[in-house]
């Protein structure tokens, strides 16, 4: 009787884990069913937002492909991290990685929530690959400066994000970052959140401002009470601040 006992709670305990591991394969399913059509959706408007009648059709197929790089590399990242929330810093330094020793980057820690992973690499994609055709990095007198911050204002948290050329600017800058932030700003929704290109006369300035709790999953006291750490040469952040 005590061996039969065993085998009835041995059959109970894998019925059990069957169960189990059944309901979470459908959970994945179902998972991995919504991230597909999030991604779907963000190939058709990167190819919609590409191509338009002002943009040759030669010129429109080079930039889909770059930017699907871009989002390539990012569902790397994701993939490679369970789909997991990432530091901001691994995906700024991912598309900027071929001008590491021209861009200069500052922030904290702050994790990015998984689903908007894509949106920040587009994003940097777009101001790295504009600023070769008009801006700081069209040749090597120009430099760039990354910051972010998650600092309380005016008794709300607030993420900031700031990329800014050092340069003299071409004309056409402006219109190259228009998918990236159109993007951004999309996932983004909220009243208070803001989102511009600027041109000036020492260069190109993107600034994001936003709530805190869109961006990252961490508690505001934990995102603002995070050190600021540099991923460059110091001496950049030191020529570009005025």
């Amino acid at each position: 009787m005590r061996e039969v006992s065993l085998i009835i709670d041995a059959l109970q305990n894998a019925g059990a884990e069957l169960r189990a591991r059944m309901e979470r394969q459908r959970l994945l399913s179902r998972e991995l069913s919504h991230r597909v059509k999030n991604v779907l959706g963000v190939v058709q408007a990167l190819v919609q937002r590409t191509l338009t009648k002002r943009r040759p059709l030669n010129q429109a197929s080079d930039l889909i492909v770059q930017r699907l790089q871009a989002l390539s590399r990012s569902q790397d990242l994701l993939t490679r991290s369970d789909w997991t929330d990432l530091p901001l810093r691994q995906i700024v330094e991912m598309e900027i990685a071929p001008f590491s020793d021209r861009i200069a980057c500052e922030g904290p820690d702050i994790l990015v929530k998984s689903d908007l992973i894509q949106d920040f690499g587009l994003l940097v994609h777009e101001l790295t690959t504009n600023a070769v055709k008009y801006g700081a990095l069209r040749d090597r007198a120009g430099t760039i400066v990354v910051t972010w911050s998650a600092d309380e204002f005016r008794g709300a948290r607030r993420f900031r994000f700031q990329w800014k050329e050092c340069c003299r600017p071409v004309a056409g800058a402006a219109a190259e970052a228009g998918f990236g932030t159109t993007l951004l700003k999309s996932v983004l929704r909220s009243p208070d959140t803001t989102s511009r290109l600027e041109v000036e006369p020492d260069g190109f300035r993107f600034t994001l401002d936003a709530a805190l709790h869109l961006v990252t999953r961490e508690t505001e006291a934990e995102a603002i009470g995070l050190p600021r750490r540099s991923c460059s040469h110091q001496q950049i952040i030191g020529d570009s601040s005025g």
